[in-house]
């Protein structure tokens, strides 16, 4: 081993970092090892770990890496999981030797990584920078485990080949400064636990290289994350999300093991459920953001790595139930970049910690600002049930990259996915990804169309308004133009789900108003589960600019006269939302689609370069509805009213019916009446529920305080701004008395 490291000047140079990002304010214990991933009072628990009948799978793979002999000579070029797998035996007997302490485990590991660095080709991987941040993060691993025995040219060798053969190579770069904090590639691995992991690591020796990465993370890492896990979620959609949440539990890990704090704000507990929230009943995710998961098959729920490290970190019982169902009982090894190998699984698992299944959490998760989106279910059997879910979102704050221009989106899923997502994520910034995937024409929102508007070379959809990605976390924290929205009020209950917002900002100046606002309320009732309500106020600049309701499709719907029909009949239920368009009174319905227009925006179709087949589960969808104005107007008002139902149910739909007047604007379907307060101040409302007998009314847009109705006093609150009642049909009066 000696001999190896005689000329540590082969690995290349050693440069030393300025303190560029300020003193980050914690810091390891000098002299003390290991820190990395542990500390000597946690290697017992992780000894006591080894036994556990949990980590029994594990533990034998971990077992049977020990025993394989590898030099670190790379030979060929090995593809991404052969190549985790072998920097896993290495990591494997580093472990081994902190825990034992035989000594022949640690000469191994430490020649191995330095023929790792000399020998190791990286061409033959996509992404190749991220096999080079697993080979820093082992080198790391080593260096700490096996620190009594690393010689100061093992020490030197291992810091100029992660500087110099690896960095300048990365896409973050050397110094490591090329990427941001927000979203995009400097947002994953390549800080957060590869980077982080060495200058833990090596900071006996290189503390400028803590100083330099640990301020950046403490400078511009933490306080993006601070701000956005207030929400309980993350802005970069259901696959490329978790993804990166992954990399941050990696650093509140690190973190957690070296100090017992965590650095970042205790809402990072929430995050998780952001994501678990979408589960549907077929075992896919609601459709959020750029989701490559759905071209292939069979889907993959990202979030199943990134919950294991959540579980354990949080000690959270339903993310640690929901982990192992997603990982095979502990079975499924990870060997490529966003790693879970057999060595982490003993360092992370927590084995005393239980499971509850997730059919003991609440059926609605509201994920307040900065997003603002409620994700409602009627159920937790996701075993192909008949749940309903509904995602609602107004999206106050773009987080650009993979998030999508869509707010005010809504999704809606029973027996299949009904009022879906269109667009395909067949890769980054294809015509397709960049002119529909990722714009407003792909959702369910509203279109304002501005013949003149500058769309930053896309085509014009007359959709929200393109923000180029930033790095500047000052900018995108103040800076209005990354701010889309704002929620306006929001109620969850047993009996109705609530959630409005201003959505104006998310548009160029060609909209002055818009606000959109919907309700779901569940019903007691096999056949008819669930109504769905959707009110737009909308002003445009000008009155020839073209307003749109847009409703996606996964089948081509049926039209007649003001009810729209959508099922979806691919899988084993059959499911179908009936759409009675309300308003505008003089409302033009049309649909487009079909194959080779599943695409279109005007006369240009755009087409992906993976459409649903038998290899996928892509739900690029029939195409879509668009509800119209008859005539043209600076301000319009859009009242659309969803039943959701089966698919053989849609001819026994009543009609909706409207309620107007006395300041309210609302619908009547079946024995429920949805009502929309025209404005908060308004402190007297009258309005007739039509047809007869007895309606739960859900009236909303109200102003806080107390209400007096049919002698009932209800207390509404600022957040909320609903009130809830029963009434028989005809005349109701509201009014405010308190």
């Amino acid at each position: 081993m000696k001999e190896f490291y005689e000329n540590p000047a082969e690995f290349g140079n050693i440069t030393k970092l300025g303190p560029k990002f300020g003193e980050p304010p914690v810091k390891p214990e000098k002299g003390v090892h290991p820190r990395l991933m542990f500390t000597k009072d946690s290697l017992e628990e992780i000894r006591t770990g080894l036994k556990a009948s949990e980590n029994s799978y594990v533990y034998g793979v971990y077992k049977e890496l020990i025993a394989t002999k590898f030099d670190g000579v790379v030979t060929g070029k090995p593809t991404y999981p052969e190549f985790g797998k072998l920097l896993s035996i290495i990591e494997c007997k580093a472990l081994v030797y902190a825990l034992t302490g035989e000594m022949h485990y640690a000469e191994e590991a430490i020649e191995a990584v330095g023929n790792v660095l000399l020998t190791a080709t990286f061409d033959q991987f996509p992404d190749n920078y991220r096999a080079m941040g697993q080979v820093m993060l082992t080198a790391a691993e080593v260096y700490d485990w096996c620190y009594d025995m690393m010689t100061d040219n093992a020490k030197e060798a291992f810091t100029a080949g992660c500087e110099t053969i690896l960095a300048p190579n990365m896409e973050i770069k050397f110094p490591p400064t090329a990427q941001g904090s927000i979203s995009g590639h400097g947002s994953e691995a390549q800080i957060l636990r590869d980077w982080l992991a060495f200058a833990i690591a090596s900071y006996d020796e290189y503390p400028d290289i803590y100083e330099f990465i640990g301020g950046d993370i403490f400078a511009n890492y933490v306080p993006v994350r601070d701000y956005y896990y207030k929400s309980g979620a993350i802005h970069q959609g259901n696959n490329y999300g978790p993804y990166r949440f992954n990399f941050d539990l990696w650093s509140a890990w690190l973190f957690r093991r070296m100090t017992g704090k965590l650095i970042y704000d205790e809402s990072m507990a929430k995050v998780m459920y952001g994501f678990i929230y979408g589960l549907r009943p077929d075992g896919q995710l609601l459709r959020t953001g750029d989701d490559w998961s759905e071209t292939r098959l069979p889907y993959v729920v990202e979030y199943r790595i990134t919950s294991f490290y959540a579980a354990n970190l949080f000690g959270d019982e339903y993310i640690k139930g929901e982990s192992k169902r997603l990982l095979d009982d502990y079975r499924e090894i990870n060997w490529c970049n966003n790693t879970l190998t057999p060595a982490q699984y003993l360092i992370f698992n927590d084995a005393k910690l239980g499971t509850k299944p997730l059919s003991g959490l609440p059926l609605t998760y509201h994920m307040g600002s900065p997003l603002g989106e409620t994700i409602t279910r009627t159920g937790w059997d996701i075993d192909h049930s008949d749940d309903v879910l509904v995602m609602m979102k107004i999206g106050e704050h773009t987080g650009m990259n993979h998030d999508h221009l869509d707010s005010g989106n809504f999704q809606i899923y029973y027996k299949g996915i009904l009022a879906s997502e269109s667009g395909v994520y067949d890769s980054y910034f294809t015509p397709e990804d960049r002119n529909y995937n990722k714009t407003t024409a792909a959702h369910n929102c509203m279109l304002i169309y501005d013949p003149d508007e500058d769309t930053a070379g896309r085509e014009n959809c007359g959709g929200q308004r393109y923000v180029s990605e930033n790095y500047d976390i000052n900018a995108w924290l103040t800076d209005p133009k990354y701010r889309f929205g704002r929620t306006l009020f929001h109620e969850e209950t047993d009996a109705h789900v609530v959630l409005s917002g201003d959505i104006a900002p998310a548009y160029t100046d060609k909209v002055s108003e818009a606000i959109r606002t919907m309700v779901f309320v569940p019903r007691r009732d096999k056949d008819i589960p669930g109504v769905f309500v959707v009110y737009d106020r909308v002003a445009s600049k000008k009155a020839e600019f073209e307003k749109t309701f847009r409703l996606h499709t996964q089948e081509e719907p049926e039209i007649n006269g003001k009810t729209t029909i959508l099922k979806n009949t691919k899988g084993k239920n059959h499911g179908a939302l009936v759409c009675r368009t309300l308003l505008p009174a003089n409302a033009e319905i049309s649909k487009t689609g079909g194959a080779g227009h599943e695409f279109d925006i005007g006369s240009v179709s755009y087409t992906s370069r993976v459409m649903p087949g038998d290899s996928n589960v892509t739900e690029a969808g029939w195409g879509r509805v668009d509800v119209k104005p008859g005539k043209q107007s600076r301000a319009d008002t859009f009242l659309n009213a969803m039943y959701i139902t089966d698919a053989g149910n849609t001819s026994e739909i009543h009609n909706a019916e409207l309620i107007g007047g006395g300041g309210v604007v609302g619908a009547r379907l079946l024995d429920e009446a949805v009502v929309f307060a025209e404005s908060r101040e308004m402190t007297l409302l009258e309005f007739v529920i039509p047809g007869g007998g007895e309606v739960g009314v859900v009236l909303t847009g109200v102003g806080a305080g107390k209400w007096s109705v049919g002698g009932e006093t209800i207390t509404v609150s600022e957040e909320g701004a609903t009130l809830s009642f029963r009434h028989d049909s005809g005349r109701v009066t509201v009014s405010k008395i308190g």
